[in-house]
């Protein structure tokens, strides 16, 4: 095998992960929320077992991956506006100590 291609795909792997970590969130994120998506996670998994079962080939998660991508951004979402909410938080109480002093 060539270098570069090691290298291609030590970061295809390394940039899936990431985004089933993000995807991850997101689905729970959306289950807590009861946003409506259970019926699409259940497609996940299934989709997930039945291809857990037999040969696994990366081209075969393809169908699914608009899916997980779409989680992926749900839980960056969440992750940012918890973020912004804190610090808008941590904001507000230094606007109200400040006109207090």
């Amino acid at each position: 095998p060539h270098q570069g291609n090691i290298l291609l795909q030590a970061i295809l792997f390394i940039t899936h992960i990431i985004l089933l970590i993000f995807a991850s969130i997101g689905i729970r994120n959306s289950l807590l929320q009861n946003t409506g998506a259970r019926l699409i996670v259940y497609l996940l998994l299934y989709y997930t077992a039945m291809h857990a079962l037999t040969f696994a080939v990366p081209r075969y998660r393809l169908p699914i991956m608009p899916f997980v991508i779409l989680f992926a951004a749900f839980g960056i979402y969440h992750i940012f506006e918890r973020r912004f909410e804190w610090l808008d938080n941590k904001i507000h109480l230094n606007q109200i100590s400040a006109k207090e002093g």
